[in-house]
């Protein structure tokens, strides 16, 4: 999908992007691409199905993370033990730090961060209503990160 194809162009070298088809694996698809050495990353963007989840901790290497992504409503049934002995560390997009979004924003303008790569569109803020209802009908395979652009 055109989503995972932006994401893996970020760094094709330390990116890998996993799309699974009905009946396939992560745990197959985790050790093919790492030599059976496990993912130091896994970024979870499943919005349903806790085992997706499960799969994808246990897939990690030592000391491997998990990002939390897809808005999972079921509990997690996994040892903490199994957490703590391996050094997994989870994390969310729900913690962001709001304080730093003014500093994220300059580096941005200023080119310091390159965003090229996950911007779909740019309106200015005349166009607003025009964003609105981009967001509204927009295609499933065209992803959604609205950022303000006071220069667009």
């Amino acid at each position: 999908p055109a989503r995972l194809e932006k994401l893996h162009a970020i760094d094709p070298k330390r990116v890998a992007t996993v799309a699974l088809g009905k009946g396939e694996s992560i745990t197959q698809k985790v050790k093919a691409l790492t030599d059976g050495q496990g993912a130091s990353v896994v970024a979870d963007l499943s919005p349903g199905g806790v085992q997706t989840l499960v799969e994808c901790i246990r897939n990690l290497e030592g000391g491997g993370r998990v990002a939390l992504i897809g808005a999972n409503p079921e509990p997690l049934n996994l040892p903490v033990r199994y957490l703590m002995i391996r050094s997994i560390e989870i994390c969310s997009i729900t913690g962001r730090h709001y304080i730093d979004f003014p500093e994220l924003l300059e580096l941005a303008r200023r080119g310091v961060i390159d965003t090229r790569h996950v911007t779909t569109r740019l309106f200015p803020l005349e166009r607003v209503n025009d964003a609105i209802d981009y967001i509204a009908k927009r295609g499933d395979d065209e992803p959604l990160w609205p950022m303000y652009a006071p220069d667009a």
